[in-house]
């Protein structure tokens, strides 16, 4: 189902192998996906509940609005591909789910925090892909995969998490902070597989 600019002031559920597609509009209801996928098309502005029990969400474009993630029992996994305008708020998911950062993603100011159990994953292609992190504090752990490339401006405040670039013989994976920097906090950055290309 498509649904164009729209307002939900009540519930749309995507269910049982269902599939909702929204664009340009606002959340003061429920969002909810339960078995099925959902895909939301940013500029879209939500003041309501988002709920995952099994299945997809996923947010693309540019989004510049407050997006609290809650999962169910049943888990699922919520995507955010673009950018996220985050200052002053938290980017986040609770409860037995994954907080998946598409490849291309960015992420500018504010937190990244999961609880209740909640994964943080970076997902790209086999061959790499390139995400940025502009001003971020890091409040849970995060895993560069092998061949990716993680930017960092504005500085990373690490707040009790570690970053772990994961790195295999003969391919680089690569943490990249452009200009003078600030890493701070309370964590730790981990290199693991050590080789050459590190």
């Amino acid at each position: 189902i498509y649904i164009g600019a729209m307002a939900n002031e009540g519930t749309i559920e995507a269910t049982a192998g269902g599939a909702v597609s929204l664009s340009q509009g606002s959340n003061s209801g429920l969002l909810r996906v339960a078995g099925g996928t959902m895909v939301i098309a940013a500029p879209w502005v939500n003041t309501g509940t988002l709920e995952i029990d099994g299945g997809a969400l996923t947010l693309i474009g540019t989004v510049d609005t407050n997006i609290p993630m809650d999962f169910g029992p049943g888990g699922g996994t919520f995507t955010v591909s673009g950018t996220v305008e985050n200052a002053g708020r938290t980017l986040g998911a609770n409860g037995p789910g994954t907080l998946v950062l598409a490849n291309g993603t960015t992420v500018r100011g504010g937190t990244i925090a999961n609880t209740g159990g909640a994964g943080l994953v970076m997902s790209g292609p086999p061959s790499g892909g390139s995400w940025t992190l502009d001003g971020v504090t890091l409040a849970t752990d995060l895993t560069v995969p092998t061949l990716a490339n993680l930017v960092v401006i504005n500085g990373l405040t690490l707040a009790d998490a570690r970053l772990t670039a994961t790195n295999t013989a003969n391919f680089n994976t690569r943490i990249r902070f452009i200009g003078t920097q600030t890493l701070g906090g309370t964590g730790e950055v981990f290199f693991a597989d050590i080789s050459a290309n590190s």
